[in-house]
């Protein structure tokens, strides 16, 4: 489990520079009953246009339709134990990194779901150069797919536990992916740190 955060957005913004945008500015309840997919939504919308973090505040935040976004992205949760984006239907994926959004990158959350998965991953990624890290995934379809031509993606400090198929499907024509200090456990179709590999070049 992750610790909270107990550094600064400003430290973080001199790091990824651009600006800071928290979710509960633009309308999010975080409190695990309203459906914030809209004002989350809308809070990536603005970050895309000048970079940025998108910052999630401590609580669970219910999505009824996938979060996504084309131009690079930060987002960042108080913590793995602190920050759960929760997906409310059982064939969406909850963030879906989307083939312009090179050198995005997704850090401090839980993706769980409300109701049993059936299709779907937490995260897809078709983006280069995106980095993922500090997350864990329960409940979901499959826990992460890097698909398209995604290429130089890193996923490092993740936890994947009671996923119904998958921990990492890698379905990418691209190369160089690095799963990195990470475990799957009671995950169907995991053997080793739960991935299957359906192509790509190394």
């Amino acid at each position: 489990w992750g610790k909270q955060i107990n550094y600064s957005l400003d430290r973080i913004d001199s790091l990824v520079g651009g600006e800071n945008f928290n979710v509960k500015a633009y309308g999010a309840k975080g409190d695990g009953v309203t459906n914030d997919f809209t004002a989350i939504q809308a809070a990536i919308n603005a970050a895309e246009v000048t970079g940025g973090i998108v910052f999630f505040p401590v609580g669970t935040y219910n999505i009824s339709a996938a979060l996504s976004w084309s131009n690079p992205v930060h987002l960042l949760g108080a913590g793995k134990d602190a920050t759960f984006i929760r997906t409310t239907a059982a064939t969406i994926n909850a963030l879906e990194i989307n083939s312009g959004a090179a050198r995005s990158s997704i850090s401090g959350f839980t993706f769980n779901s409300s109701v049993t998965k059936t299709a779907g991953a937490a995260i897809r990624v078709q983006a280069n150069y995106v980095t993922l890290s500090d997350y864990y995934v329960t409940g979901h379809y499959t826990a992460t797919e890097i698909s398209g031509a995604a290429t130089e993606v890193t996923a490092r400090d993740w936890s994947f536990l009671n996923n119904v198929a998958n921990g990492f499907v890698i379905n990418s024509t691209g190369n160089s992916f690095y799963i990195q200090k990470g475990l799957a456990s009671n995950t169907p179709a995991a053997t080793g740190s739960g991935i299957v590999w359906q192509k790509g070049n190394d």
